[in-house]
């Protein structure tokens, strides 16, 4: 599989931000009066370890992942951080700070 230049997967994530008013704004759903009240999370960035470990808890395994949409990406793994530009930052601030994330 060719791999697409980094300048061309982060400004194709960025039009899809763009097309998708109020990704980030959906806290409500699992926070109450700014609180996180989930037992547990699974994030995308560590989906993998975060399945495994929920799995762990509940006495199931569920096995390799597989591996999905990789076309988009291409086969080299990007640090997060590039994806966002200043107005989609924005957008995301509040949950990047929840799960403690940084743009660092």
């Amino acid at each position: 599989m060719k791999t697409r230049p980094s300048e061309e997967i982060h400004a194709a994530f960025r039009t899809w931000m763009a097309g998708k008013p109020g990704v980030g704004q959906d806290l409500h759903i699992y926070m109450i009066d700014g609180a996180p009240v989930m037992d547990d999370y699974v994030r995308y960035d560590t989906m993998e370890e975060d399945l495994a470990r929920i799995g762990d808890k509940l006495g199931f395994s569920l096995g390799a992942l597989p591996t999905l949409k990789s076309a988009q990406r291409g086969s080299k793994k990007l640090p997060y951080q590039g994806y966002y530009d200043a107005a989609s930052r924005e957008e995301i601030a509040r949950p990047i700070e929840i799960f403690g994330w940084t743009f660092d």
